[in-house]
């Protein structure tokens, strides 16, 4: 009786570990998507308004100027209509700079610094307002 059992547990123990192992895989494929399609965006956002907020900053006699700017978790929103994040959004942080530990997923910053070479392009952080910054320099 037990040896029935206990077969038939392990076989369904098996299935459920196939099974849940399977979720994963195709969860993370998605997350990784979702997180590269929303680094296109902020990416391509930056780029597009760089030459024009460096021309003001270089003519105001400034050799460096803020691209990007979010307060703390503050969130992405890929849509850029304007509207409150929601919930499926990603902070700023996380695509700017990635995981701490990153296995599939890299911050966007090192695409940044290739796009806009020769430009000097670095994240800054304020401790005390917990301001976020990508700067772009040329001195």
């Amino acid at each position: 009786m037990f040896a029935d059992l206990y077969r038939d547990a392990r076989a369904a123990t098996a299935a459920a570990a196939t099974d849940l192992a399977e979720y994963e895989l195709a969860s993370e494929a998605a997350f990784v998507a979702q997180v590269e399609a929303a680094q296109d965006a902020l990416v391509a956002g930056v780029v597009r308004g760089a030459p024009e907020r460096i021309r003001a900053a270089s003519a105001a006699g400034q050799d460096h100027v803020s691209l990007l700017d979010w307060v703390g978790p503050e969130k992405f929103n890929p849509a850029g209509d304007g509207g409150p994040p929601r919930e499926a959004d990603l902070c700023y942080l996380f695509l700017v700079k990635g995981p701490r530990e990153p296995d599939h997923v890299t911050g966007c910053l090192p695409r940044l610094r290739r796009e806009l070479a020769p430009f000097r392009v670095r994240h800054e952080w304020n401790q005390s307002t917990n301001l976020n910054s990508v700067v772009c320099s040329w001195s």
